[in-house]
């Protein structure tokens, strides 16, 4: 059995979620803001993961996805958001 899978679709896809999850990133910041915390820490996360978001976005054009893309694109994007949440605690 040979798998054809179009990898860049669903990286491009993962991008797409890591842009949602550094607009929701922005929540955060905005409390460290008001109660005066230290603002890089969540300014460098909301920056990296919506940098790595759009890089992967732009790899390559989404047409429709076939059952190994879906699979592929759900195995990376948990991956990706477990990862791009754990950017707070890393810096």
């Amino acid at each position: 059995m040979h798998l054809n899978v179009n990898w860049r679709q669903s990286c491009a896809l993962v991008g797409t979620v890591l842009k949602y999850l550094a607009v929701a990133m922005l929540v955060p910041l905005f409390v460290a803001v008001v109660y005066g915390n230290d603002v890089d820490v969540f300014l460098g996360s909301v920056v990296i993961t919506a940098g790595l978001g759009v890089a992967l976005e732009r790899s390559a054009d989404v047409d429709d996805l076939g059952t190994e893309e879906a699979i592929l694109f759900v195995a990376l994007a948990w991956v990706g958001v477990s990862v791009g949440g754990a950017v707070p605690y890393l810096l």
